[in-house]
């Protein structure tokens, strides 16, 4: 998906808070992510990682990923769901 500029906004890099908006996840939940390795976090042009900053096209597949394989951990048959 392409903003008017042409960038587009799965590029976008965006804090803490707002992942865990967007994924409807305490803050404090998204940091284990970052800890477990789940998700990462972004890098400026040095390649450092920005504490609290994640690349929104990144981020959010790999939470929707690690929800659904939670879910069919559990229960097997709700993968045929996902």
């Amino acid at each position: 998906m392409a903003r008017k500029d042409g960038e587009s906004v799965l590029r976008k890099v965006v804090t803490l808070s707002d992942v865990a908006a967007l994924t409807v996840q305490s803050e404090r939940s998204i940091q284990r992510l970052v800890k477990s390795g789940v998700i990462r976090l972004a890098k400026d042009r040095q390649r450092r990682q920005l504490k609290g900053r994640f690349v929104l096209g990144d981020c959010i597949p790999r939470i929707c990923e690690h929800l659904r394989d939670q879910m069919t951990a559990a229960d097997p048959q709700r993968g045929s769901l996902c």
